[in-house]
């Protein structure tokens, strides 16, 4: 968090705030190496699918949100934080009243949530 502040800071020079950047870089990845080693040790290509999906996914997003006609699509802006709001609390009450939150429904419209912002984001 605070390289993050770090290289946003109008204060630092440029170098300085690159070199938080680097810094911020390393630590991430430090952090997400381990996990990627275990996922190849599992199965290598879980890596290269999610890649490859994940590439598709936002260059079909982005191509949908760019020759759009309509601007409609920023209005989605309200409308996904009202849905994550609401899994949020329907969550909450899951874990506080002890019904499970795991079903197929639920993972369907995470996916749902997560393509709106794709679209909104681009």
């Amino acid at each position: 968090m605070y390289l993050t502040c770090k290289v946003t800071s109008s204060t630092e020079t440029e170098q300085m705030r690159m070199g938080y950047m680097w810094a911020l870089a390393f630590f991430l990845g430090f952090l997400v190496g381990p996990a990627m080693h275990h996922i190849a040790d599992v199965d290598p290509s879980i890596l290269i699918n999610a890649v490859v999906i994940t590439s598709i996914m936002f260059a079909s997003f982005s191509a949908i949100s760019l020759y759009s006609n309509r601007r409609s699509y920023l209005f989605l802006g309200g409308i996904i934080s009202s849905l994550v709001s609401c899994m949020f609390w329907f969550r909450m009450m899951g874990y506080m009243f002890g019904y499970s939150t795991h079903g197929m429904p639920y993972l369907l419209l995470s996916l749902f949530v997560a393509c709106m912002y794709i679209i909104y984001d681009t």
